[in-house]
């Protein structure tokens, strides 16, 4: 099944043995027991009854097969659409090996791109903010810190 996350921020629900299950944000894979499930969570239950989730489709991939994805859209831009709305690349190198249309497969190659540009811009970020916290917590003693000087002149 493809169930879609309208939240921008990532959704943890636990099936009945307790296991946690995270959607992200855009198109998520799960079987239709786990969503029977999640349904099933009165808490959740009240997430799809405000629309947080969605079911794009209720097919599943039998054992061996690719995973359910685009492939099941006849019509290209609702493919295309559900691809951009996809941010879990191991989900998205999946449906690549199935789909024989290049439009999609550009598409999936183009949202993968996306996706490893924001995670190394994410990375700069972090390492520029460790830096830059590292330089203002315990940069450079020599500045005007005479802690510790006083009462040694004899």
């Amino acid at each position: 099944m493809l169930i879609e996350n309208t939240k921008q921020r990532i959704a943890r629900a636990f099936d009945k043995r307790g296991q946690a299950v995270l959607l992200l944000p855009g198109v998520n894979q799960l079987s239709a027991k786990v969503w029977a499930e999640l349904k099933a969570n009165k808490h959740f239950a009240k997430s799809i009854a405000r629309g947080d989730f969605k079911v794009l489709s209720e097919d599943e991939a039998k054992p061996g097969e690719t995973p359910i994805g685009p492939s099941i859209f006849k019509n290209v831009r609702t493919a295309v659409d559900t691809i951009r709305a996809t941010f879990d690349p191991a989900l998205l190198n999946q449906w690549k090996q199935g789909e024989a249309r290049t439009t999609i497969t550009e598409a999936i190659d183009a949202q993968l791109a996306l996706l490893e540009k924001n995670k190394k811009e994410m990375k700069e970020s972090a390492k520029a903010r460790a830096e830059q916290k590292g330089a203002t917590e315990g940069g450079d003693d020599s500045a005007g810190d005479d802690e510790g000087d006083e009462g040694d002149e004899e």
